[in-house]
């Protein structure tokens, strides 16, 4: 549009300054000249000859602007082709920066190794595009192909081949740098394997953990377009987050492995401060049962036997579950064990026991619940009466089935060992005649759940009691947990149970 006003005004001018040397040499020529209409021809020609020199100027001019015109709109276009380079290059970068925070977002969120590396393979395909990609895994100077993806719907396969025979590999896992090969007809390195075949352009990076291989990551494409060196470092910064992702792996399976090791050790252990069977005590009939919730749990129960006639039965819940409950028990456990050969009343050693606890339990907020008896025999054998002392603290009430089926709570509570210092606890008496039987369990029991969130509850406890067999205390005990495992269905377990059954015989 300037150039065209600017043309338009140029020729105004050239025109009215032709017209005016036009008129003005007319004047001259009738000034000076007698007859001046023989030279209006020459005046004419004259007037063309500058008209044209004047176009000739003007066309050069033009040729000139045209050219400079060219040369603007080439250099706008070179300019805006390498700024949109630029905004690609930016948008690129960009973009596998997005990509690899969100890897490293993948590598933290799981610990399958074949879930990582499989979500990893697709977020490496949409950096670098591939054909194929294998993930393999250095073992004993071998790799052996243990992910990958076959883009073309084909089948990746999974086996092994050596480390260092093929010289692409070897390289890579020596100089711990990707290799690249652009065209794989005209690089000698190139050695075709089944994974590969068919592949025109490839790069394979090491997985280096702590700078030692572990490892390769591979892809490579069919068609002829090849990758380059940027390509080939993008590929092994995915290769550093494959590596994470399986050393991770790796630690949680070392770390699972040595756990599991250690809770059977200490399983192990707490079942053989169980594993003792039932003292064989005359004119008794004794039954234990122990199940953690967990490897290792809180509850227990302890014998503690003076002579025939004397007797002492405990039954305990360490608050929690797991390793601190189980330590805790362990604790509880030897006290009880100590203290019981010398103090004969039940209250007597609840009172001790509180004492030995409180300073480990004030710092760890656990308490122990227990209920202890103490069965004796006095007098005359043959009447099969035995006397029952019991004391309790905070553990469900010990529970009394008569020969008749009849149910009696025995009315004896208390405070949880360890919780508060310098309690005194109580004891009741009762007698035991022959064929009754007395119950002591942990709330493990009563609060049992099935699926729909309903407790097994203390009534079905009694009845399940009452109901049973009186054949002997393992048919009472094995009662009980029959009803409570049909209740609960496949619901999962969520707390011990421990339970001592004892059965008076008929003389």
């Amino acid at each position: 549009m300037q150039h065209r006003q600017f043309r338009l005004f140029y020729y105004s001018i050239l025109t009215a300054l032709l017209i005016f040397w036009f008129a003005a040499m007319i004047g001259i020529m009738r000034a000076y000249a007698a007859d001046y209409s023989g030279m209006i021809p020459l005046l004419i020609g004259l007037s063309l000859i500058l008209f044209a020199l004047a176009q000739l100027v003007n066309f050069i001019a033009l040729k000139k602007d045209m050219a400079d015109h060219h040369a603007a709109e080439a250099l706008l276009h070179q300019s805006r082709q390498a700024v949109e380079a630029a905004l690609r290059r930016e948008q690129e970068r960009h973009h596998l920066s997005e990509t690899l925070r969100e890897v490293a977002l993948i590598v933290n969120s799981s610990l399958n190794q074949e879930q990582v590396i499989d979500l990893i393979l697709g977020q490496l395909e949409s950096v670098i595009p591939y054909h194929r990609a294998t993930v393999s895994l250095l073992a004993d100077k071998t790799l052996m192909v243990v992910a990958g993806r076959d883009m073309m719907g084909g089948d990746i396969d999974f086996y092994s081949f050596p480390a260092f025979k093929y010289p692409i590999n070897a390289q890579a896992l020596t100089e711990k740098r990707p290799v690249l090969i652009q065209d794989v007809t005209r690089d000698a390195r190139w050695h075709e394997t089944t994974s590969m075949s068919g592949i025109r352009s490839f790069i394979t990076a090491p997985l280096l953990v702590q700078n030692e291989p572990i490892g390769t990551l591979a892809v490579g494409r069919i068609d002829a377009i090849p990758y380059n060196e940027e390509e080939a470092q993008t590929v092994f910064a995915f290769a550093s987050q494959v590596a994470i992702a399986i050393q991770n792996a790796r630690l949680h399976e070392e770390l699972r492995y040595r756990m599991e090791f250690e809770l059977s050790t200490a399983r192990s252990i707490q079942k053989s401060l169980l594993a003792f069977h039932p003292p064989q005590i005359p004119g008794l009939d004794i039954a234990g049962f122990c199940e953690p919730a967990r490897e290792v749990g809180g509850d227990f129960y302890n014998f503690s036997v003076l002579d025939d006639q004397h007797l002492g039965i405990a039954v305990g819940d360490v608050s929690g579950k797991g390793i601190h409950a189980a330590l805790m028990m362990a604790l509880s456990f030897g006290f009880l064990s100590t203290e019981s050969r010398y103090i004969l009343t039940p209250s007597a050693l609840m009172d001790t026991m509180n004492a030995e606890l409180r300073p480990h339990s004030q710092h760890n907020t656990m308490n122990t619940a227990l209920g202890y008896l103490s069965l004796s025999q006095n007098g005359d054998q043959r009447d099969g009466i035995w006397h029952v002392r019991a004391a309790n603290a905070g553990l469900i009430a010990p529970l009394i089935r008569r020969r008749t089926g009849e149910i009696e709570w025995l009315d004896v509570c208390g405070l949880p060992l360890g919780m508060v210092d310098n309690l005194t606890y109580s004891e009741q008496s009762y007698q035991l005649y022959p064929g009754d039987a007395i119950l002591l369990t942990t709330d493990g029991v009563v609060e049992a759940m099935n699926a729909a969130g309903e407790m097994f509850g203390l009534d079905q406890l009694s009845e399940s009691l009452a109901q049973a067999n009186n054949q002997n205390a393992h048919s009472l005990l094995q009662a009980i947990l029959s009803r409570m495992n049909a209740f609960i269905g496949g619901a999962e377990t969520h707390d011990d149970v421990a339970m001592v059954v004892v059965m008076v015989k008929n003389p």
